[in-house]
């Protein structure tokens, strides 16, 4: 479980959200452009520094200001899946994926549930870049992830790829419950593949954001 209280001081606004994510979870945050969902996500993984606050996973202390401490993400053994594929492009695409995988043969498993494995001895510049987000959520699952955050990871993907991944997500995430933070500006895609969705505007929880889809769906 991810339990957060975060603050930060940016240029336009001050950044303030509280969260909870359960073993098992995908939570989505949606939100418009500079609504501060890349700032949140990162600080939840370590990347970046709130001015103030705390975050636990699982009940272990990761950040907490009052303390001073603070967990390095490499040391948080979490996955974080980007937009571009961040994948090593010397590296074939099962080195990729075996790259500080806890168990090799759990890791080809991965492969070939995402359909790739047929493409392991290439590298990432061979293949497509649905085959490469393939390849970044088995190489982010490989390694038995605390916690599990992505990035708008499927928006450069066409419609029936991002749909087939949403359906293998959902499988691996409940199945190891493990809980899973994503963020996006895609209304449909949030409530479609997320077990909860909350919405930012200016740095805080703003739920008026999704009246207006809200009503269209009603329609």
């Amino acid at each position: 479980m991810i339990e957060a209280t975060l603050r930060k001081k940016l240029e336009a606004y001050s950044l303030t959200m509280d969260l909870t994510c359960d073993p098992g979870e995908i939570l989505c945050i949606v939100g418009p452009s500079g609504a501060g969902k890349t700032t949140l996500i990162r600080m939840l993984a370590g990347l970046e520094r709130p001015d103030s606050g705390s975050v636990r996973c699982n009940g272990e202390l990761w950040n907490d200001t009052d303390t001073n401490t603070f967990v390095p993400p490499q040391q948080r053994h979490i996955g974080f899946v980007f937009q571009d594929y961040t994948l090593f492009p010397h590296l074939t695409l099962e080195k990729n994926v075996l790259f500080a995988a806890s168990d090799e043969n759990r890791a080809r498993e991965l492969m070939k549930r995402m359909g790739i494995w047929e493409l392991r001895h290439r590298k990432p510049s061979a293949i497509s870049g649905g085959e490469r987000q393939r390849g970044a959520l088995a190489q982010a699952f490989a390694r038995s992830p605390r916690a599990l955050f992505l990035d708008e990871p499927f928006s450069s993907l066409d419609s029936r790829t991002r749909q087939e991944l949403h359906a293998l997500l959902r499988e691996i995430v409940h199945e190891n419950a493990v809980p899973t933070v994503m963020i996006t500006h895609n209304l449909h895609e949030a409530y479609a593949l997320g077990d909860r969705v909350v919405a930012m505007q200016d740095g805080r929880r703003d739920d008026n954001w999704l009246l207006p889809f809200a009503a269209e769906q009603s329609m």
